[in-house]
């Protein structure tokens, strides 16, 4: 988009465009110096060290989670009717959105671009697996269901298609 685009988005919204999420996201590099600035791959440890405050609501089934910020606090929300492990990847997800795209809430995003959120979405799955994995991939005899099980990801949602992009 051009500058003159960019300027004008931030004169209306305060927001620019061009925002390093939407370039070259480069998720494998944000996990690694995330892991070794804090000692740790804990989403709820992370979260903490951020000042993002973790809540735990009743939702709806379908939603596990979400993020939002309201007068720079930063918050995350999870179901607390979910499995801990659900738990666990949902804060892994929404601390991914917190990292790479700060500042574009999805109604912005649907309102004033044209990238579909499901981009968005997209990475934030994969940086919840890269980081909940350290970026290990399955052992040449792992079966996926292994896999899962040893870096206590949730067999309830399709993780094994967003492991090949840590390789990438």
């Amino acid at each position: 988009m051009g500058s003159q685009a960019n300027e004008q988005t931030q004169a209306v919204t305060g927001f620019v465009i061009n925002h390093p999420s939407l370039e070259g996201v480069d998720i494998k590099n944000d996990v690694l110096t995330l892991i070794k600035t804090y000692g740790t791959n804990c989403p709820f440890t992370l979260a903490d060290q951020l000042g993002i405050l973790v809540r735990y609501k009743s939702l709806p089934s379908e939603v596990h989670g979400f993020y939002y910020a309201v007068l720079q606090r930063r918050f995350i929300v999870i179901n607390e009717a979910d499995p801990y492990d659900v738990q666990r990847f949902t804060c892994a997800h929404e601390l991914g959105h917190d990292i790479l795209h700060r500042g574009m809430g999805y109604y912005f995003i649907e309102d004033h671009t044209f990238f579909a959120s499901s981009k968005f979405e997209r990475q934030a799955n994969i940086f919840a697996v890269s980081l909940l994995t350290q970026g290990d991939l399955p052992g040449s005899s792992e079966s996926y269901r292994e896999f899962c099980i040893r870096h206590h990801l949730p067999l309830t949602l399709p993780i094994e298609q967003w492991l090949g992009t840590w390789v990438r």
